[in-house]
């Protein structure tokens, strides 16, 4: 059997995820820096991508790549070819993220990969030149006209190069997880990291070196911006972020000295104009303001369709440009609007559909800007030219600058414009249980890569969505009868059985449509959304009796607005629960009696008494709650907290609001879901379960140039 040959005879490069593979010229490139890979190494890899998605069997291989009449040892030669390809990818066959080995079959390249077709240049060329030749035959123009015909001709038929990366370095190597901008003052980097389930400040050389810790009294502290001339961060507190119309904004000095806050300033997300004694701006919803350096005397310029966050400032402080950012439809996109308020208009229109991209800002000189997008699932950055030309418009089309397997976040340059400094992530999780006994934390059915757990009543059936694609799958408890019931684009969460253990009630989101409640067979048929409406909607939890779906519906930037419903699953008909305004997330004892829930802050407990039909407070001033479930015996409710000092999983007892504390989680590092906050549950005999956050996530210098 031969293999088939599908690549296109004009196909010259393959591109995946930061690589790019010259199949002619055999060069594999990753983010412009040549990767050496050996002739019979990359002939194989050449095979995988040109039959990206399917099983290529050692036996194709053989018959491609390995003459009959070559007398060497196939299995050994292939085994190293392959081992080679993994180390130039940075793989692994434990892991992998690129090529897949299915054992006594062959081997799949499982990375999205996409060709580019040279012949779309070559007709353009053709098309010029025969144009030119006419304006030569008709003897309308004169040589010196001609000459300038050529000229534009030349310019138009060779665009913008695409920029690369010249090389790269490490800046951080202290396994901390990054948390929200870097700043920069030229010599040192400043960011935020988790430590122990607390944010703290730090900073490092940009030349690379130790960490080291800035103190200060804001408590969970998130950057926002740096003020060179002041020779202060500005910052936020995390634990505050929730409310839509903003927290307090505080000034660190920095190497030291005492934190304070600006008076009479409440927002989102702010920063200065990067001008001496420049303009200081921030949000307030989806209000923009402008206040002088100190905060003082802010006015409204305009008002967006949405949340504004990730507010930066161009080099002149003649226009911002933000983020739009819609929670509810997990979408994001880039506004602009001048320092007067006027002309305000998305950057990019149309690009990306959904729009995904968000957070960027422009060099120094202002002649680039640089922003985040995910396209395909895979985030990226992307650059566009700024400076207007004789032929060019003010801004071109964004090009792709790097991409994965590494995901790159949170930009900030180096003195000189060239060297751009950013947070690269591997995302990785690892399912996790807490071992009373031992008091350590331990891997759980084979610390597979998953949170949202929920089992069956039986006992019989596990469902989980994987990290970070976010596909729901379910299989017995000793991992047999797996199966995969969501596919992308399609994320689900917040997983629940039906009593009977024949249906599985979840929340899901495709990119560009509000969070749904859905409801989907065991055997895997097609996802049934419930209800039809505008609003998110989170959380489905089932009644005892499995006719009825309590849930969660929240309207984007009015968490007052959000309530809990009842849906009934025979008539479909939707009320909703009384007295729970405020309030979502809503998780059903077993017993049928109660209801617990949270605000959208996630500051307290409130238990619903179906007795009384009455709510009261279950348990407050215990820092953010992020994930809690029910006893089995619907007695108590556990949970686990956040932005505290002492990070805890906890239990509160029904009767009497009484606290015991289960266990420290200052010793687990945990992944963070799709809804911003770290997964829990209980597993068989009530085993506390978490997601263990093992993903790499360092600060990198990229170099970089754009011919």
């Amino acid at each position: 059997m031969s293999l088939p040959v599908r690549r296109p005879r004009n196909l010259q490069t393959l591109q995946f995820v930061g690589f790019w593979a010259d199949l002619n010229a055999r060069e594999l490139r990753r983010n412009g820096v040549r990767v050496r890979l050996q002739k019979q190494p990359f002939s194989v890899l050449a095979v995988l991508l040109e039959h990206a998605g399917d099983v290529v069997t050692r036996e194709e291989l053989r018959q491609r790549l390995w003459p009959s009449d070559t007398f060497v040892d196939f299995d050994n030669s292939l085994n190293t070819a392959i081992n080679k390809i993994r180390e130039a990818l940075g793989d692994s066959a434990e892991d992998p993220h690129f090529v897949e080995t299915l054992p006594r079959r062959g081997y799949r390249f499982i990375a999205p990969v996409y060709g580019q077709n040279s012949q779309d240049q070559t007709e353009s060329s053709l098309s010029m030149l025969r144009s030119f030749r006419m304006w030569i035959g008709a003897g309308l123009v004169t040589l010196v006209i001609l000459a300038g015909v050529g000229a534009i001709a030349v310019s138009l038929s060779h665009p913008i190069s695409q920029p690369r990366i010249l090389g790269w370095k490490q800046i951080t190597n202290d396994g901390l997880p990054k948390v929200g901008l870097l700043v920069t003052d030229g010599t040192r980097i400043y960011f935020g990291e988790n430590s122990s389930g607390r944010n703290i400040l730090s900073q490092v050389s940009t030349a690379g070196g130790e960490s080291e810790s800035i103190e200060t009294t804001v408590e969970d502290p998130v950057i926002e911006d740096f003020s060179p001339e002041d020779s202060q961060l500005l910052v936020q507190a995390s634990k505050d972020q929730w409310n839509p119309e903003g927290s307090d904004f505080w000034l660190v000095p920095v190497p030291k000295g005492p934190s304070r806050r600006m008076e009479g300033v409440v927002g989102r997300a702010g920063g200065w104009v990067p001008i001496p004694s420049g303009n200081f701006y921030f949000s307030k919803g989806k209000d923009l303001y402008i206040a002088n350096h100190d905060g003082s005397n802010p006015h409204r310029i305009t008002t967006a369709a949405g949340q504004i966050v990730a507010i930066r400032s161009s080099p002149d402080g003649s226009r911002f440009r933000f983020t739009f950012s819609d929670l509810g439809k997990y979408s994001y996109s880039l506004w602009e609007v001048r320092f007067d308020g006027s002309g305000l208009h998305p950057v990019l229109p149309g690009w990306n559909d959904p729009p995904r991209e968000c957070c960027g800002s422009w060099t120094p000189n202002g002649r680039y800007y640089f922003f985040q997008a995910v396209q395909h699932d895979i985030g990226s950055i992307w650059v566009m030219r700024e400076q207007s030309g004789l032929f060019r418009k003010a801004s071109s089309q964004p090009m792709q600058l790097a991409a994965g397997p590494m995901s790159y976040s949170s930009m900030a340059f180096g003195k000189d414009a060239k060297q751009l400094f950013a947070i690269g992530e591997l995302r990785r999780a690892e399912l996790v249980a807490y071992d009373k006994k031992s008091q350590n934390f331990v891997p759980f059915l084979g610390g597979i890569p998953a949170g949202d757990l929920d089992f069956s009543r039986d006992g019989q059936w596990v469902a989980y969505v994987t990290y970070p694609d976010g596909l729901l799958w379910r299989s017995r408890l000793d991992g047999s009868e797996r199966l995969q019931l969501t596919f992308p684009p399609m994320h689900a969460a917040l997983v629940h059985w039906s009593p009977d253990g024949k249906q599985i009630a979840f929340s899901e989101i495709t990119p560009g449509k509000s969070w749904r409640i859905s409801l989907i067979s065991r055997d895997g048929d097609a996802p049934q959304q419930l209800t039809s409406t505008e609003l998110v909607e989170v959380d489905p939890n089932w009644s005892p009796d499995g006719t009825t779906l309590a849930y969660g519906v929240y309207l984007p930037g009015r968490p007052d607005r959000s309530s809990l419903r009842f849906l009934d699953l025979k008539t479909r008909r939707s009320s909703q629960i009384p007295g729970s305004e405020g309030v979502c997330f809503p998780r059903w004892s077993p017993d049928g009696r109660y209801l617990v829930a949270i605000p959208f802050d996630a500051q307290k407990l409130a238990l619903f008494d179906f007795q009384t039909n009455k709510w009261r407070e279950l348990v407050s001033q215990v820092g953010t709650i992020d994930y809690f479930c029910w006893s089995s015996d619907s007695l108590s409710v556990y949970f686990d907290n956040s932005f505290t000092p002492d990070p805890a999983y906890l239990r509160v007892r029904i009767s009497d609001s009484k606290l015991d504390r289960i266990a420290s989680l200052k010793p687990v590092r945990r992944y963070i879901s799709d809804f911003g906050v770290p997964w829990s549950g209980l597993g068989p005999g009530e085993i506390p379960l978490f997601v263990r956050d093992i993903s790499t996530q360092e600060i990198y210098a990229l170099d970089w140039q754009l011919p």
